[in-house]
């Protein structure tokens, strides 16, 4: 008996520049639909991200109200230490609760501080949120506060708006759009 050994014929192994060519045409294409859906979805992450902060602030002031059965307060603040009249929430807040009842931010009662949100991010409202030791809003009259609504939005797209809302029982909650 003899063995035969079997050959086989030697195939060209990798692929050839047409078909790289090729991957790479379709590459570009996809890429150039999905583009603007990724450009969509890079706003709606800014601004639920502006959003989610603010709520967590808000969550927080009102937490701490309630925890040291005194006021608290959330204000808009460029530096970090102090409330700017005027200021918005895009270039940060604070959280402070007022120990002494006096009214004025003092050493010792900041809570938490919150830096600038992404400058393609723009938020309309700048009220100064007052809790009681209960929890509830108030104004800064010491009146109990109906609602109050912070919207925050990119540039493009309208889509991607969010809404801070303050129910009277002072719970925030986030909404796509406006508050209900």
């Amino acid at each position: 008996m003899t063995m035969t050994r079997l050959t086989f014929a030697a195939r060209p192994r990798g692929i050839t520049l047409v078909e790289a060519m090729v991957v790479v045409a379709v590459l570009g294409i996809l890429a150039a639909i999905a583009l603007p859906s990724f450009a969509g979805l890079v706003a709606s992450s800014r601004s639920g991200a502006g959003a989610s902060s603010l709520w967590s602030g808000l969550q927080l002031a009102r937490s701490e109200a309630i925890r040291h059965n005194r006021t608290a307060y959330i204000c808009p603040s460029a530096n970090g230490v102090t409330c700017t009249a005027g200021g918005s929430y895009q270039n940060g807040w604070i959280v402070w609760v007022d120990h002494n009842g006096n009214g004025t931010l003092e050493t010792g009662e900041l809570a938490r501080s919150e830096g600038a949100m992404h400058p393609s991010v723009t938020v309309t409202g700048s009220q100064t949120v007052r809790y009681s030791s209960l929890g509830r809003p108030l104004t800064a009259a010491g009146l109990p506060l109906g609602s109050l609504s912070i919207q925050i939005s990119t540039t493009t797209p309208a889509a991607s708006s969010r809404s801070v809302c303050i129910a009277s029982n002072g719970l925030p909650s986030v909404e796509t759009g406006a508050c209900p």
